[in-house]
């Protein structure tokens, strides 16, 4: 589930004004290897957000849940969360409240559907959020022509040995 609202490291861009005014240097000359996601995620991503909003900097998501309303967030929790039982229940809840896990996992049809060409590997490989993954691939072999042989060899290939 997602810390807490941040620029996500697998998709952002920034203004030419930003670029040219060293902040993103000073940034990336702090850069250093680390070996844990979550120490990724920690000092980079959560890093990024907050430097560049310690700095002046406005930033915002392609894809905002705070632009969805009610009944869309409650409708994507329903379809797209957890399969049945308590889960799906408490999927419906954290959508009405706006708290959904990460929300790359748990608006992923949503998000596809607003024009955005991503799905995390994290999210069929890993499937953190318990999304219901066939309703997944059935969305995408039904609203592309993207090959799932493709996307299975990439998760077989990106697959953690246990």
């Amino acid at each position: 589930s997602e810390i807490r609202p941040h620029i996500q490291s697998y998709f952002f861009a920034m203004r030419k004004k930003v670029i040219a005014s060293g902040l993103c240097q000073k940034f990336w000359d702090s850069v250093e290897p680390k070996n844990k996601k979550s120490d990724i995620i920690q000092t980079y991503e959560l890093g990024l957000t907050d430097f560049m909003a310690s700095n002046g900097v406005n930033f915002s998501a392609i894809f905002n849940i705070d632009q969805m309303g009610l009944i869309q967030r409650v409708l994507a929790g329903y379809l797209c969360g957890p399969a049945n039982g308590k889960s799906r229940i408490s999927s419906v809840n954290r959508a009405a409240k706006k708290r959904p896990g990460n929300p790359t996992h748990y608006y992923w049809r949503s998000i596809l559907e607003h024009d955005i060409p991503f799905l995390k590997v994290e999210l069929l490989r890993d499937n953190p959020e318990n999304v219901q993954l066939p309703r997944v691939y059935e969305w995408l072999r039904r609203n592309t022509q993207y090959e799932s042989h493709l996307v299975n060899n990439h998760i077989n290939r990106t697959s953690r040995a246990d």
